[in-house]
């Protein structure tokens, strides 16, 4: 259920209501809120805006096209809840894309109050010119506390970068980084970028690590990559570029955001843990050029890929939830092209293509959720070990085995709904395909094969003879069939 959200803003005195509010202010407005904002190395603290606008606790999670697929969506969640990261207000709130229901400006001495809150649970953001802003979530407005934004909040001046980063460098806890430039941090060198460091990329700019990387974001205070624009768009700003086989990247709790690619590495390795992208232009990790990867407990959605991997690249992706990628059909939750990748323990839902594999033999795909796409799992030249997933409710297939593939299809619960196909079988080849002992939600064969579409032809384009093996067949849904 939505309710309401406070953001505190500094922008100008006028006090106003959401105009998107979905649930309408509780009656009693007799509450304040009150606090103190605060700019470093200034004696006079007044002008900044305190904002209060509405909360999004939706986050846009009803994935499904109508309600039974939402009602599934919502049960995933819940049950797979160590997929993924928690979506909250830290994961999802931008107060740029929101307009407040109050607002006020601070003091000299950087106090404020608001008068006449209704009651209920807001976000608080407090901005300034060339100090960027801060959020405080959840504060709640209630009859028995009067006074609710008992933390003080502290505005850094903003820091402008660019160039190279020719020693061991810090940007600070809570400051905003104004990225004017493509930014290099050489080999030999480290970043680290703590807590609730804010990364506004004024341009279409990369940072660039040829050493190494470490991004220190917490739960309730991520660090954050996006756009600088006034009108933000997937694509705005280039990628985190891990570029040399030396070079280590570990990411902890970031927010990447606007980017043409999220993380990329070229080489190197990098840890992605417990990260949430969204409004990705093309993929949220890519990692290529042999570049070995973890990419563990992350969110990722409304983007054209999730996680690509690509020449000889190696990677581990696990506990990911990835939903929403799109783009002309072609969006890709996991793409794998001549890599070695085990994707496990997945969740992957209301894409295009849930997972798609190209040229590589004997990858793992296994313990994963996949619903609600286009086409579940696809196929190209390809040799997978496909088991112990639960895939469903995808309208042109579950699994779509393209030119020469022979993927192992065993133990899975295959689950196609109506009309859909569970296996489409359009390309060439020559040898038989092993779908055996299966769940395919019903222990009558004859429906089962009215399921499968076999249009394989032979080199000279021929009618194959070759069999998708289904026999036997699994007569019991596997319950470990799923996220572990």
């Amino acid at each position: 259920m939505k309710t309401r959200k406070i953001v505190l803003m500094l922008a100008s005195c006028s006090l106003f209501l959401h105009e998107n509010c979905v649930k309408s202010p509780a009656d009693s407005k007799g509450l304040s809120l009150s606090g103190s904002v605060k700019l470093e190395g200034q004696s006079d603290h007044s002008g900044t805006v305190a904002d209060f606008g509405l909360r999004i606790l939706d986050f846009g999670l009803q994935m499904g096209r109508d309600v039974k697929n939402r009602q599934g969506w919502s049960r995933m969640v819940k049950e797979f809840h160590t997929v993924g990261i928690p979506i909250s207000q830290a994961t999802e709130f931008d107060h740029r894309l929101a307009k407040p229901i109050y607002q006020t400006q601070t003091k000299a001495d950087g106090s404020y109050k608001m008068e006449g809150v209704a009651e209920g649970s807001y976000n608080l953001v407090a901005v300034r010119q060339g100090y960027g802003w801060k959020y405080l979530y959840e504060v709640e407005a209630t009859k028995e506390a009067k006074t609710v934004a008992e933390e003080n909040i502290v505005l850094y001046p903003e820091l402008e970068v660019s160039g190279v980063i020719s020693q061991y460098t810090v940007w600070p806890s809570e400051h905003h980084i104004i990225v004017k430039g493509d930014v290099v941090v050489p080999e030999g060198e480290t970043l680290i970028i703590d807590r609730g460091a804010v990364i506004r990329f004024d341009g279409f700019y990369e940072l660039r690590i040829e050493g190494n990387l470490q991004v220190n974001g917490e739960e309730k205070n991520m660090v954050t990559f996006t756009s600088n624009f006034s009108e933000m768009n997937a694509g705005d700003w280039k990628a985190i570029k891990i570029k040399r086989t030396t070079s280590e990247a570990q990411i902890r709790w970031a927010r990447v955001e606007f980017a043409e690619n999220g993380v990329e590495g070229i080489g190197g390795r990098i840890d992605v843990h417990k990260s949430r992208f969204k409004q990705i232009a093309n993929a949220g990790v890519l990692v290529a050029n042999e570049c070995q990867s973890d990419v563990l407990e992350n969110t990722f959605s409304h983007s054209a890929i999730g996680i690509r991997a690509e020449g000889n690249a190696k990677a581990l992706s696990q506990h990911n939830l990835i939903y929403e990628c799109k783009k002309n059909s072609a969006g890709i939750g996991i793409n794998v092209n001549n890599s070695d990748v085990t994707a496990t323990d997945n969740i992957i839902a209301r894409g295009d293509i849930a997972v798609k594999i190209e040229y590589k033999i004997g990858i793992e795909i296994a313990y994963n959720y996949v619903a609600y796409c286009g086409i579940g799992i696809s196929m190209l030249n390809a040799n997978p070990i496909i088991k112990k997933n639960t895939l469903a409710d995808c309208s042109k297939a579950i699994i779509y085995n393209g030119n020469w593939s022979y993927p192992l299809i065993t133990m899975n619960n295959i689950l196609a709904s109506n009309d859909q196909k569970a296996v489409w079988a359009p390309g060439s080849t020559n040898g038989d395909i092993d779908a055996r002992n299966n769940y395919w939600g019903t222990q009558d064969i004859a429906v089962v094969q009215r399921k499968i579409s076999d249009q394989r032809v032979d080199v000279a384009g021929n009618k194959t003879t070759c069999k998708i093996n289904l026999n036997p067949i699994a007569l019991l849904l596997y319950d470990d069939a799923k996220p572990r």
